[in-house]
């Protein structure tokens, strides 16, 4: 499957969803005073830890490899830098765990 191309105009975002087979989940909240049934917080806690281990990544490169910002021309360039960027994260949690177990 190809990249989506950053000058085509983006689809709705629904659209987007069917056409790389992705389903939109939006987390149920508590409305008014109607508390969270234990299905919803049991839901909430499995989604919840997915998307902290994903919003750590992303803390991670927005603040120690140069604030998340692309100064590329290209697209081809702009993917190699975020591929470095991933290679960087996984060395320094690799060390991270390395150092944690011995």
């Amino acid at each position: 499957m190809q990249p989506l191309n950053p000058l085509q105009v983006p689809l709705p975002f629904n659209l987007r969803d069917l056409e790389f087979g992705l389903q939109t989940v939006q987390l149920p909240a508590e409305l008014g005073n109607r508390p969270l049934s234990d299905q919803d917080k049991a839901h909430n806690k499995k989604l919840s830890k997915v998307r902290a281990r994903v919003e750590h990544i992303f803390g991670f490169q927005t603040n120690s490899m140069n604030g998340g910002r692309l100064r590329t021309l290209d697209w081809e360039r702009g993917c190699f830098q975020i591929g470095m960027g991933n290679l960087v994260y996984n060395l320094f949690r690799a060390g991270q765990l390395g150092a944690s177990v011995g």
